[in-house]
């Protein structure tokens, strides 16, 4: 029997774990899981689609055709929510169930929204995916200020992406500490909210 890859997760990491499994003609049948509507794409070009630099179709990693013709099943839109490692066994929302023999964790990071006064505001929300990028094309309009928290790699290119999108979106980007109790921290959040309205 062959051995039985599963891996959880279809980003950047599981697109160069397949092509490098496809390159040494790994013999085994492969699995891959991801919660994402979408295929493995590039989140670095996020924020150039914002802005109007890329086009969707520049993003994905992959083609879902190039999954089928190295025989790699692509489940997308799906979670895990239980595995059993004894078993071999991971079970997926909605009951289905998938066997494995070698497991393989690529889930990548998910966006930290600090315990603030306001991050739970119509407005307020992370930058990590395609369908966040689509909502930020959707809600902001030409003009609209925009404050970006954290200076990560995303961050900084989403606050650059909202400036120079068609229009340009006023961009001020807070980086570091911010708690419960700081003022710049609910200043800006409370600003922004106040500008929208």
């Amino acid at each position: 029997m062959n051995e039985r890859l599963l891996v959880i997760g279809s980003g950047m990491a599981t697109a160069r774990l397949l092509e490098d499994l496809v390159a040494g003609e790994y013999p085994g049948t492969i699995t891959v899981v991801g919660e994402e509507p979408e295929a493995s794409y590039n989140r670095i070009l996020l924020s150039p689609l914002l802005c109007g630099e890329k086009a969707p179709e520049e993003l994905p990693l992959l083609a879902r055709d190039w999954y089928e013709a190295n025989r790699i099943r692509l489940r997308t839109g799906a979670r895990v929510v239980a595995i059993d490692l004894s078993a071999g066994l991971a079970r997926l929302a909605g009951a289905e169930v998938i066997g494995f023999d070698r497991l393989v964790f690529a889930t990548g990071s998910r966006p930290y929204l600090p315990d603030i006064p306001g991050v739970d505001a119509r407005g307020v929300m992370g930058f990590r995916t395609l369908g966040d990028a689509r909502v930020l094309d959707e809600v902001l309009a030409p003009g609209d200020p925009v404050v970006v928290i954290g200076g990560g790699l995303l961050g900084l290119e989403a606050a650059h992406g909202d400036e120079v999108a068609p229009g340009g979106a006023e961009g001020a980007v807070q980086h570091g500490r911010l708690g419960g109790g700081d003022v710049l921290g609910h200043g800006v959040l409370a600003e922004s909210r106040a500008q929208r309205a």
